[in-house]
């Protein structure tokens, strides 16, 4: 998924928003070395994270922000990535400049079916619905190019725990959480539709 988001950044100040504990961010400047990275996300722990630990090359820019009120002037950015993060649309279009673009990364149907089978055995939820994401984002755009993305990658035991721990289903799991880490997954299916619009 990343390497497509890669194809679509153009310009030299790209800020991923609501970029979390910085990891894609580096990936991502590490891929693209033609221009500058901010990492911004409200979360001050998941900031702290991504500014230390090791250093990359290029190292990106975290900063602790509000996607209501982004601390770049009008027009000043060239990209912005939103993966799997809200948005504010109304801040995307007033800070980048003209010919710009967005990447916005939504779930698709079978995003962690694995996952979503074991918190929901009976069924219900065993797929994600995107809809209203990608419905208030086509509301806000008329040329948007869609590309999906879909793969699977091994897990280990480790890597299903880690998986775990960072999805919101955790949290919908409930009383079943530890039965569900007992059974842990071998693999898991990556489902995403990558929206990009050119400003």
């Amino acid at each position: 998924m990343l390497s497509e988001v890669v194809k679509h950044l153009q310009g030299d100040l790209i800020l991923d928003a609501g970029s979390g504990e910085g990891t894609t961010t580096k990936w991502l400047a590490a891929q693209y070395r033609a221009g500058d990275f901010v990492g911004l996300d409200i979360s001050k722990p998941a900031i702290n994270i991504a500014g230390s630990g090791v250093v990359s090359d290029p190292q990106p820019l975290f900063t602790v922000g509000d996607l209501a009120q982004l601390p770049f002037e009008s027009n000043a950015v060239s990209s912005i990535v939103n993966i799997l993060s809200p948005a504010n649309y109304q801040e995307f279009d007033r800070v980048l400049q003209p010919g710009g673009t967005l990447i916005k990364v939504i779930p698709n149907s079978h995003y962690l079916t694995e996952l979503r089978q074991l918190v929901y055995p009976e069924g219900e939820h065993a797929t994600y619905d995107n809809t209203p994401v990608k419905k208030h984002f086509m509301d806000q755009y008329d040329h948007i190019t869609f590309v999906p993305v879909t793969y699977q990658f091994a897990l280990t035991p480790d890597l299903f725990k880690a998986l775990f721990a960072m999805t919101p289903l955790t949290w919908q799991a409930g009383d079943r959480r530890e039965a569900i880490l007992a059974e842990g997954l071998t693999q898991i299916t990556a489902d995403f539709e990558v929206g990009i619009v050119e400003i």
